[in-house]
Formats: structure tokens, sequence, C-alpha cells
């Protein structure tokens, strides 16, 4: 799975940031369970 997340800081709105993961994941029976990301 691949995500951005975009955030600004509560104390200064101009202060802003991005993190970008991908993450891998495996699925074990019915159940799916992190297994570990890379930021980038």
């Amino acid at each position: 799975m691949e995500f951005v997340a975009h955030h600004r800081s509560r104390t200064d709105p101009a202060e802003r940031g991005r993190l970008h993961e991908v993450s891998r994941f495996v699925r074990e029976g019915d159940r799916w369970s992190y297994v570990d990301g890379a930021v980038g």
C-alpha cells in the first residue's frame, strides 16, 4: 500500500510537511498485518 500524508504545524500554519510511505502487509487467514514500511 502506498500513501502520502500532508500536515501542518499547530503553532505555525505556514509550516507544512509531507510523509510518503510504501507499506507491506501480509495476510494470515482472514486478517491482514502490517509488516514494514519505507518512508521516502
